[in-house]
């Protein structure tokens, strides 16, 4: 995919499809520090995130795009991982 826009839409989807994470471009050519969340263990019936050892589906302004490097796998929230377009 070519570089990145200002106003694109890069969106994080867990494998059933529950939205992960958003960030909108601010920046030609990248995004930033975004919060990708996980499921909350405690809400059975609700599905609100990823679960540790997901492998995350990654879109820009809705077409889905592959990462270039290490597969983008949630372990848990807070962690830092550097996920490239």
């Amino acid at each position: 995919m070519g570089d990145l826009e200002v106003g694109d839409v890069v969106t994080f989807f867990d494998p059933e499809g529950t939205l992960c994470g958003k960030w909108v471009v601010r920046d030609k050519g990248g995004y930033g520090l975004m919060a990708v969340y996980g499921d909350d263990p405690t809400t059975e019936d609700v599905d609100e995130g990823a679960k540790a050892g997901e492998v995350l589906t990654i879109k820009v302004n809705g077409r889905e795009v592959i990462a270039s490097g290490t597969l983008p796998v949630f372990e848990r929230e807070g962690e830092t991982r550097r996920v490239d377009l």
